[in-house]
């Protein structure tokens, strides 16, 4: 039940961009569905439910971040190069001064 949950999630992600109303429907799938156990056995399935569910999305994101097919620039990298225009637009600004006023 969970791999489907999942399965739906990611879908529904893809599609809209957004999981909130599936997850709502399937929260409240699971909610009628352990109405039918004892509040022992629902807090049992629950539990197992939950490692389970989070078992699969942690296997799904590592998944995900293996087959990345780019690496973010890093901060240095980024800071250099904001710097750098920076450096090269008060130099330039500095020189039109110097020219229209001498």
């Amino acid at each position: 039940m969970a791999k489907l949950h999942h399965k739906q999630l990611v879908k529904a992600r893809e599609r809209s961009g957004s999981d909130f109303e599936m997850l709502r429907a399937q929260t409240d799938a699971l909610r009628k569905y352990t109405l039918q156990f004892t509040p022992e056995q629902a807090d049992t399935f629950m539990n197992v439910y939950t490692e389970e569910s989070s078992a699969i999305e942690r296997a799904w994101m590592a998944r995900q971040s293996g087959q990345r097919t780019y690496e973010p620039l890093s901060h240095t990298l980024i800071d250099t190069v904001v710097n750098a225009v920076m450096l090269v637009t008060l130099l330039t600004a500095i020189g039109l001064a110097i020219y229209y006023f001498v």
